[in-house]
């Protein structure tokens, strides 16, 4: 993929637009980086693409997520190289904090997903497709960022498994339109398995962290004797319940503002067993996306995962005749058994 660029002044003028070239790039969107890198050789004053509060140029791969604003630059006298930096489209979302409505307590998204995503403050960039899917009312955190609050809204969109999924296109004319939009995750996992014989090029790694705990003492509302508290414990396939189990490794968990500490006790308990086991996979000729589902086998100890898609990094060096460009996968686990 071609990676573009579309230069503007500081008023939104685009003063030049073309495909990049002679660069190396990293872009990385998921759950948690969504930055990117661009390293080219020093270009003259007139070329740059950043100027804080002068020029700012947004570059992009057609049709696909990975993208975003120059908004930084790094000079290397000594390698002659500069380095441009910047927040994805999806890290944009992390620089905008969610506030409650004047008067309110809280901001509540109720009813369809579409409409109440439309009551978050996103960048005016973002065009937000419809959707016709519903979730149950949902209390923003207060003053949170709007990558946290969607993040948190569409893991809550019961009976739903969704995803926000986004994209640039210049299909539609002009410097291209970013779409944003709530769809269903697929699941890949009988379609797509990662292993050591998938082919030649796969680099996987399956990594299994020993200090997960097997109990989680949670600790609510209220001080001293008095202060609410639940033990949680995880039985060896790591299904969660309050039955006593092995219970060590065991950690705490500090929600003294919990109004409902059992629920989110739970959820964060999950959230930790769900970093239990990782796969990093880095192949090429694998199409698939944030939030998607796959499965992984290690043919060494037949471990076998079910996973989701949760970080995928590209990267491209692109210098003429020569031009390369590898994913890597990262996951979530979903799914632990003996398949």
């Amino acid at each position: 993929m071609e990676l573009i660029y579309i230069k503007e002044n500081w008023r939104g003028d685009i003063l030049d637009s073309g495909i990049l070239q002679n660069y190396e790039s990293d872009f990385e969107i998921g759950e948690d980086n969504n930055n990117f890198e661009i390293i080219v050789a020093t270009p003259t004053e007139g070329k740059l693409l950043y100027i804080e509060n002068k020029i700012r140029t947004r570059v992009f791969a057609d049709d696909t997520e990975f993208g975003g604003y120059i908004t930084g630059l790094k000079i290397n006298a000594e390698a002659s190289t500069v380095t441009y930096t910047g927040k994805t489209w999806r890290g944009m979302m992390e620089n905008v904090i969610v506030e409650p409505p004047k008067g309110e307590d809280y901001k509540i998204l109720s009813g369809n997903i579409g409409t109440a995503m439309q009551q978050l403050p996103f960048p005016t960039i973002y065009e937000l497709k419809p959707c016709n899917l519903t979730a149950n009312q949902f209390k923003v955190d207060r003053y949170i960022t709007l990558f946290d609050t969607v993040k948190k809204y569409l893991a809550t969109a019961t009976p739903h498994d969704v995803t926000l999924n986004i994209n640039y296109s210049m299909s539609y004319g002009g410097a291209g339109v970013l779409t944003a939009e709530v769809v269903k995750k697929i699941n890949l996992s009988e379609q797509i398995e990662f292993s050591q014989d998938y082919n030649d090029s796969i680099d996987l790694t399956i990594t299994r962290d020993g200090n997960t705990p097997k109990r989680l003492i949670c600790l609510g509302q209220g001080d001293l004797k008095d202060r609410q508290v639940i033990n949680l414990y995880a039985d060896n396939n790591w299904n969660v319940s309050q039955t006593v189990g092995e219970g060590y490794p065991c950690q705490i968990y500090d929600y003294g503002s919990s109004e409902d500490l059992l629920k989110d006790s739970i959820k964060h308990y999950q959230e930790l067993i769900g970093q239990h086991t990782q796969i990093e996979v880095s192949i090429d000729g694998v199409s698939v996306n944030l939030g998607d589902i796959v499965s992984a086998r290690d043919q060494i100890t037949g471990e076998y995962v079910s996973a989701e898609i949760s970080s995928i990094v590209w990267k491209r060096t692109d210098f003429g005749d020569y031009a390369t460009e590898s994913y890597e996968y990262k996951t979530k686990v979903r799914v632990q058994n003996g398949k």
